[in-house]
């Protein structure tokens, strides 16, 4: 069952296989892993989904996930799973902190991620 988070009526974090609901948005969970040290940028692919959990393998300390501000509108439920902070970013803008552990809604304002 798909549950409304913040205004998002497809986002289900429980249900990590894809649903495609239009040419741009994808429901379900999909995982963004640093796998080095430093920043990690985002393919397109990557922000699609309604619900990212970021994941650090390589235990990178603070980093950027820098993510394709491409659209406008766009809300994102985050989850930093990692040990570490993260910032969920445009490649112009500041972008949102998010502490290890915990999880924040995005939206895409066009050139950066914001605070819902």
């Amino acid at each position: 069952q798909l549950l409304p988070i913040n205004g998002i009526p497809w986002c289900d974090p429980a249900n990590p296989l894809p649903i495609i609901i239009s040419g741009q948005e994808v429901a379900g969970r999909h995982d963004v892993t640093f796998t080095t040290t430093g920043d990690l940028t985002m393919a397109d692919n990557d922000a699609r989904f309604g619900y990212v959990r970021i994941v650090d393998t390589h235990n990178t300390g603070p980093a950027n996930a820098i993510v394709p501000c491409r659209n406008p509108g766009k809300r994102t439920r985050v989850n930093n799973s990692s040990a570490q902070a993260k910032t969920w970013k445009g490649a112009t803008g500041t972008g949102l902190s998010i502490a290890a552990g915990t999880t924040i809604d995005a939206y895409d304002d066009g050139t950066n991620m914001v605070q819902q």
